[in-house]
């Protein structure tokens, strides 16, 4: 099983959306939700009814309503997202220790969510759907009280076919009633994050010891948040990313494994970005790597993917020679491409393509 993670974000949610058929029992994806979405409403003129709005640059600028709790949408628009596939919902707590630079009015809800009783009111709300697997992460830095997180587990289960529990290598053992009561349709998340498996192995070793009877899946992030775009080789294989555990979690006895799917665990850090180095990231089953596609001239920022475009159209013969590679489909009925957003959708796409047409071999 492969569990691709999600930020619930804009490239993230048309991901989820249009290329939904990627997704399966075997493909599952856990979905992060750090902020809320909202039914933005029109500012009325009370005078004349209409609504509010200023010309800025020729065109019409509405004005809106500060959005309150019952304008929540953020359900609504997960199912019009998944549709009729199953996904783990993850609401998402922010540890700052981990999450170093990130803007916190975008990411309000998974702060707010550190605070238990918090967390506890928000998973007891999630209504019943049977394309939810409801996710209940802990951290050691949450100090979280054992008897609520258990009782939460408890109540989840009552309430859900499946559930999962998402813990880190340094927390697992101390939550191991809860792990060995999970049920057989539950799913256990050990989550390494950036810290290479071979140095966990003595917790690896000490969770295989226990009775478990959920499906554990061995959840990392390969690519690490540190790296900028500039780091990339140019226009090669690049060995800065190591996806070694997509050869390895049956070995370390895990029923499957999930990460970033090519992309980096980070929050939004603030407004667009406009400089940087242009970068695209191409990965290759048959080697299990990441061609890297990169512009280092950081002054140009997005106006550099043009020259990353004719590099990764370059390399069609090689990476997409069957020619059904649907990131290259993507690339090539885009005419005009400056957006770091559509060259992460295109990594994001490529990658979960490239696990879905070889799952059988994983």
């Amino acid at each position: 099983m492969y569990v691709p993670i999600l930020k619930f974000r804009k490239t993230e949610k048309r991901i989820l959306k249009e290329y939904n058929d990627l997704f399966s029992n075997e493909i599952i994806p856990l979905i992060e939700i750090f902020s809320e979405n909202y039914h933005r409403k029109n500012e009325i003129d009370p005078e004349t009814g209409k609504s509010k709005y200023i010309i800025e640059n020729g065109h019409r600028k509405y004005s809106k309503i500060e959005p309150t709790d019952a304008d929540i949408c953020t359900i609504e628009n997960l199912i019009n997202c998944i549709q009729d596939k199953k996904a783990f919902i993850d609401y998402l707590r922010i540890d700052q220790d981990k999450y170093k630079s990130f803007n916190e009015s975008r990411a309000a809800l998974g702060i707010s969510l550190r605070n238990l009783d918090d967390y506890y009111n928000k998973l007891l709300k999630l209504d019943y759907n049977e394309h939810f697997i409801p996710v209940i992460s802990t951290r050691k830095k949450f100090n979280d009280n054992f008897s609520k997180l258990y009782s939460l587990v408890e109540e989840l289960k009552l309430k859900f076919s499946s559930i999962a529990f998402r813990v880190t290598a340094d927390t697992a053992i101390y939550y191991k009633k809860i792990i060995e009561e999970l049920r057989e349709s539950d799913y256990l998340l050990f989550d390494i994050e950036e810290t290479k498996y071979k140095e966990l192995m003595m917790e690896i070793n000490a969770l295989n010891k226990l009775k478990i009877s959920a499906y554990k899946i061995i959840l990392n992030s390969p690519r690490y948040a540190s790296y900028q775009n500039k780091d990339f080789d140019e226009d090669s294989y690049t060995n800065i990313i190591d996806n070694l555990m997509i050869e390895e979690y049956l070995n370390l006895g895990f029923n499957g494994f999930g990460d970033y799917a090519g992309y980096k665990d980070v929050l939004p850090s603030g407004g667009s970005i406009s400089k940087g180095s242009a970068l695209c990231l191409m990965y290759d089953f048959s080697k299990n790597k990441f061609w890297a596609f990169t512009n280092k001239d950081t002054g140009l920022g997005v106006h550099g993917y043009p020259e990353v475009k004719r590099r990764v159209l370059s390399r069609e013969s090689i990476l997409n020679y069957n020619g059904d590679c649907i990131a290259y489909d993507l690339i090539h009925n885009q005419p005009k491409i400056l957006s770091h957003s559509f060259w992460i959708q295109s990594t994001i796409i490529r990658y979960i393509d490239q696990i879905n047409k070889n799952i059988g071999k994983i």
